[in-house]
């Protein structure tokens, strides 16, 4: 074997000292405590006094000797906490924990969010932590920093030279071997090195056999199948002296081997690729392994992008450690903590966990929570390094809880499995959820721990600690069902109670030792029970009462100083109490029952239908509304303001639910696929493909036969779903997919998922993804089960007191896109009918079927299939006889009923042509028997009579309703009709009609305008002139100059109203994120920035001179292009009126 020829370092990370097992040196073992001091640092521990900057003073001590006071165990625990050991043990929280978090007890946070490293990081660390010098920082010796000039002094000086240096986790060598293919090289690498990424190029030699390789490397393994425990490749002789031995089995005797040198990171990797691309014009390759560390195939490594993902793909595979000078630590409060209270809980924990350390710590109060802010050098004064692991973390908060209850601020360390809290998010994560380039399970995450959802464990571990937190919240319902245990005040503590009156406030107040007596006189005036706990380091604070009444004896009752009574707190009702341990045990309940197989298996049967949504959350609240209500007047006087404040802030939390669930169901569903295919038009029944550039967009077709909103877009590589929430659309949107894809990929929220996973079983549809698999197996086996006793419909007999009705079945298309694997085609067996599937389609083809069988139909099955097969009966007109659905059947009609009546105003609003002529020859014939008729619609497109009245009042002269504006006209028969809209009060102060004059009333459509706060749709109307015959043709005249320049006006301020319109939609949809496939939302349309520009343009051209044409814009919206026809025409008019007036001046005789 030829030595290895190890070739010159490239600048870098400097070479550590080795062991004597080619193991890099690492020193004595890392510390996870506080580090032991001399004892001549005694004179140190002076300056770190309690407080620091006027705090109280505590007993000098070494900082080598735990604090014998620390050592006492506290309630529910079986030793105190030792600085220097770790508790290995779990805890689980005792009754009196628990029912201190039913008292309002909020958890300890400890936080350590980053590490800094040099001189530059470490100062942009404490130059954000000081908010660029504007707070003043306190350091471990109490001293106190403002300003901005010490930062980088500090900085300087916390940088350690001599420091770890970061790891060498990727090395290039160069490889002289005889193999004759680049496959053959391929081989060999992966054979020699298991488990290691590894990326090569190769080139033939020029003179001679054989090949040049060059190798990119990652110094560790993976566990793989022939060596289940990592390896990693170190920088000293002996390790690369087996690296050698590997590859020279691999290619054989003879092979040279250079290595050319280590680097750090995921940038070591990038600049490695980029030098074997460089080196060679032949192609760059890399190896991809299964999560079990076997090769599974290769890539093409290319260039820019392409190299930077590659060494991206490499970062969990490096194992990579940075340089660790400073840490940075938060503790966190809930917001209404005592500030200096909490700030003297840190600065005490930081002296108990951190002795020997130099750090510097300071209060942020930008946001709701308490945050102070802690930067920690890593290497203490002993040399002793913090190596913070899960059980230092643990002790933290343990530290911080005690010192916090020390000062009367109720805080708790129990883990998080007692509140079934799910597991925090990283600050990285709420960034990325901020700009919106968040993954489903980051996003899913934030949401879960900012809505306080009930964690599911899916560990093992994560259950036994979810099942013993369930049972503990058990044991303590069942003693808040006895009686409300008060939580006991700890040894040589002297808890004292008061009546605090409602906005009383005694400079001297007075407090008891009886607390019977103290819970009389606050029931008697109203008042509320609070508490203190005098230590007896603060005894002096108190003294006994002079005088005493005949109200208890002289020892119960003293005066407290105004200060310590400050401290006081509330002692919560027991009703409170015991709801607060009901909603904790339902939270633990809900987190252990998960787990059973019973409880999976109705969650999967009421997943689909019973899927939390918007409307399903807002019905559910106003039912706990009404249910607050109850409660609340069935409670005492004194006890309704607490109900009041827990309702509000009840209400508040279900506001910020409702947000949340609106941003949740605005995103969109997609589909995607491995590659882009070209999109297609496909024909539907129930959808309409319309081409949009290179993309098919599908919109609904309604039963009229008009188009609706847009359900789906093709893109070519994504199929994206605005209706997620309809299952005909999803399932069309599938069904185009399966015709792109062998296999589809679901993306989008929890409940168009859900749907997906029933239409992929129910169609056989192949979908790929990783976590919806067990999803998809369940439901398959449950419509299998179902399929066995699946609805059926037979002949029926209508009850007696059901009145006959005739069938109506609106037509449908005949041609269909035939994509599904399964004929909808129903099943007739004897005189059953069987649906092809329980999907709705299926249903209404049986329905048919029968519906031409029999007069009347019986329907069997469960439940859903009868709910489905009334609301078909609905729609269609299908008489069905079962006695127990005929309420059902007489709801879902007016249902029916009401929602088309609310589709035909929607479409009378719509902009449309149809053919007028008829509606021309009713207005010139005008036959009496459709007056009443014609007045009472407002899509008759002209109305004219005499002006027999006008001006505002309540709309239909009804004292409940709106005002809005009228004009009244006298038919020629002598009848009178009333026009209400928004647009006649400006006509109207535009043309001036005197009473008695006749005018024309023409129907312009809907506009909207916002009353009281809401958005809504009033009439709008045009007014013109017409002359007193009844034909039309007699009433219209020409207008004169000063009347058209009149219109011009209005044309001018319409455009302008318009525009501005235009670009709030504009904006509002760009702030939104909307694009055209939303639609825009129920009280605005979406709005492109190309047609807020066209009315911009066309507004400014009518801006200074309202006969200058509007030039014509492709992009102009209805609205504007309208009011530039009108503009047309009336220059038009103006134009034919020159026209006349010259003709008249040539004619007449000179």
């Amino acid at each position: 074997m030829r030595a290895v020829r190890k070739a010159r370092q490239k600048p870098g990370p400097k070479s550590k000292r080795h062991g004597p097992v080619g193991l890099p040196y690492t020193g004595s073992k890392p510390r996870t405590g506080a580090a032991p001091m001399d004892l001549l640092l005694e004179d140190e521990w002076r300056k770190r006094r309690r407080g620091g900057a006027g705090g109280s003073s505590s007993p000098v001590r070494s900082l080598g000797q735990p604090d014998k006071t620390k050592l006492q165990p506290g309630p529910n625990t079986d030793s105190g906490t030792v600085g220097a050991k770790a508790e290995t043990r779990i805890r689980v929280a005792g009754p009196q924990e628990r029912l201190a978090i039913a008292g309002g007890s909020q958890p300890a946070v400890v936080k350590l969010v980053s590490y800094a490293a040099g001189s530059s990081r470490v100062g942009k660390l404490l130059t954000y932590q000081s908010r660029d010098g504007e707070l003043a920082v306190e350091r471990e010796t109490g001293a106190k920093m403002a300003g901005g000039q010490w930062i980088q002094a500090l900085a300087d000086e916390w940088a350690e030279e001599d420091g770890r240096q970061p790891s060498k986790d990727v090395l290039r060598l160069s490889l002289s071997v005889q193999s004759g293919s680049d496959d053959a090289v391929g081989a060999a690498l992966k054979e020699a090195l298991p488990g290691h990424r590894i990326a090569w190029a190769s080139r033939p030699i020029e003179a001679g056999e054989g090949r040049i390789v060059e190798v990119v490397m990652s110094a560790a393994a993976r566990a793989h199948p022939k060596q289940h425990k990592v390896q990693r490749i170190y920088d000293n002789r002996k390790s690369l002296a087996g690296l050698a031995v590997r590859l020279e089995d691999a290619f054989g005797s003879g092979t040279e081997i250079e290595v050319h040198g280590f680097a750090h990171g995921v940038d070591g990797v990038g600049r490695y690729l980029a030098q074997v691309r460089k080196r060679t014009r032949h192609a760059t390759w890399s190896a991809r392994m299964d999560k079990g560390g076997s090769f599974v195939g290769d890539v093409l490594v290319g260039t820019g992008a392409s190299s930077l993902a590659e060494a991206k793909d490499w970062k969990r595979d490096l194992r990579s450690q940075e340089r660790r000078d400073v840490a940075h630590i938060i503790f966190s409060a809930k917001p209404g903590t005592p500030r200096e209270g909490f700030v003297d809980a840190v600065r005490e924990t930081l002296a108990r966990e951190f002795a020997g350390h130099r750090y510097a710590f300071v209060l942020h109060e930008d946001r709701q929570h308490l945050h102070v802010h802690a930067a920690m050098k890593m290497l203490s004064e002993t040399g002793q390094r913090l190596h913070p692991r899960i059980q230092d973390f643990k002790r933290w908060r343990q530290t911080l809880a005690e010192e916090a209850r020390d000062r009367d601020i109720p805080m708790d360390a129990v883990s998080r499995f007692e509140r079934a809290n799910p597991p925090g998010y990283k600050l990285k994560d709420i960034r990325r959820v901020q700009r919106g380039i968040a993954t489903d399970n980051v996003r899913r995450r934030v949401e879960a721990v900012k809505n306080g959802a009930v964690h599911i464990p899916a560990r093992e571990e994560g259950k036994r600690r979810a099942a013993a937190a369930a049972h503990g919240w058990d044991e303590a319902a069942a003693i808040t069902a006895q009686t409300i245990p008060e939580i006991a005040p700890e040894a040589g503590v002297l808890r004292l109670y008061r009546a605090e009156r409602p906005g009383s406030r005694s400079s001297a107040p007075i407090f008891t030792r009886d607390r019977a007596q103290a819970a009389e006189l606050a029931h008697r005036y109203g008042g509320a029970l609070s508490f203190i706990d005098v230590r007896p380091t603060e005894m002096h604070q108190i003294r006994p009462v002079r005088s005493q009444s005949g109200m208890g004896s002289g020892d119960d009752r003293f005066v407290v100083a105004r200060e310590l009574a400050d401290t006081m707190r509330l002692v919560l009702p027991a009703e409170v109490i015991t709801a607060t341990i009901m909603r904790f045990r339902r939270r633990s309940e809900i987190a252990g029952e998960y787990q059973s197989p019973g409880y999976q298996a109705g969650r999967a049967i009421k997943e689909t239908d019973e899927m939390a949504n918007l409307d399903i959350m807002k019905t559910s609240f106003a039912e706990m509304d009404e249910q607050m209500e109850v409660i609340r007047k069935n409670l005492p006087a004194d006890r309704q303001p607490q109900i009041d404040e827990l309702h509000g802030k009840l209400k508040q939390t279900q506001q910020d639910m409702l947000k949340a669930q609106e941003t949740i169901e605005k995103r969109r569903g997609a589909v995607e696929g491995e590659t882009f295919v070209q999109p297609v038009k496909h024909e539907f029944s129930q959808f309409t493909a319309e081409e949009r550039g290179e993309l098919i967009r599908y919109v609904a077709r309604k039963a009229n036969g008009s188009i609706g909103a847009v359900a789906f877009t093709d893109h070519g590589d994504k199929v994206e779903i605005a209706r997620w929430k309809d299952r005909e659309t999803v399932l069309a949107a599938m069904q185009v997919a399966s015709q792109k894809w062998d296999s589809l990929t679901i993306n989008g929220t929890d409940g168009y998922k859900t749907i997906a996973v029933e239409l992929a079983a129910e169609h056989g549809f192949k979908v790929t993804n990783p976590e919806l698999q067990d999803k998809l197996v369940a439901a398959s086996e449950r419509i299998a089960r179902n399929r066995v006793g699946r609805a059926g419909i037979t002949p029926g007999v209508l009850p007696e007191d059901a009145k006959p009705e005739t069938q109506i079945e609106t037509p449908t298309s005949a041609t269909e896109l035939a994509l599904p694997e399964r004929s909808s085609e129903p099943e007739i067996d004897g005189d059953k009918v069987r649906p092809a599937d329980r999907d709705r389609q299926s249903m209404l083809a049986a329905m048919r079927e029968a519906a031409k069988k029999w007069d009347t139909i019986t329907v069997n099955g469960s439940e859903r299939d009868k709910v489905l097969a009334v609301e078909l009966a609905a729609e269609h007109g299908f008489k069905i006889s079962n006695p127990e659905l005929q309420d059902k059947l007489i709801a879902a009609k007016e249902k029916v009923d009401q929602r088309r009546q609310r589709e035909l105003a929607r479409e009378e609003k719509l902009t449309g042509f149809v053919d007028g002529s008829q509606a021309l020859r009713d207005v010139e014939l005008k036959p009496p028997v459709e007056e009443d008729r014609e007045a009472g619609s407002v899509t008759a497109t002209m109305r004219d009579g005499r002006l027999v009245g006008h001006g505002a009042a309540p709309y239909e002269h009804n004292p409940e309703n709106d005002r809005s504006y009228y004009v009244t006209l006298a038919r020629a028969n002598g009848d009178q009709q009333t026009n209400w809209g928004v647009g006649l009060e400006r006509e109207m102060r535009t043309h001036r009609p005197e009473i008695g004059e006749h005018i024309t009333v023409s129907y312009t459509g809907s506009e909207p305008v916002v009353v009281d706060g809401e958005l809504r749709n009033r009439h709008n109307w045009q007014i013109g002139r017409a002359g007193p015959s009844d034909k039309l043709t007699d009433n219209t005249i020409g207008r004169s100059d000063a009347e058209i320049a009149i219109a011009l006006e209005t044309v001018r301020d319409r455009t302008d109203a318009e525009a501005q319109r235009e670009v709030r939609q504009a904006e509002r949809s760009t702030a939104t994120n909307e694009r055209q496939i939303d639609g825009g939302g129920e009280d605005h349309a979406y709005r492109t920035q190309a047609e807020a520009n066209a009315a911009v343009r066309a507004e400014r051209s009518v801006d200074q001179n309202p006969s200058k044409p509007i030039p014509a814009d492709v992009n102009q919206s209805p609205e504007i292009e309208r009011q530039r026809q009108i503009q047309q025409e009336l220059l038009a008019e103006k134009q034919a009126n020159r026209q006349a007036e010259s003709q008249k001046q040539t004619q007449k005789p000179r």
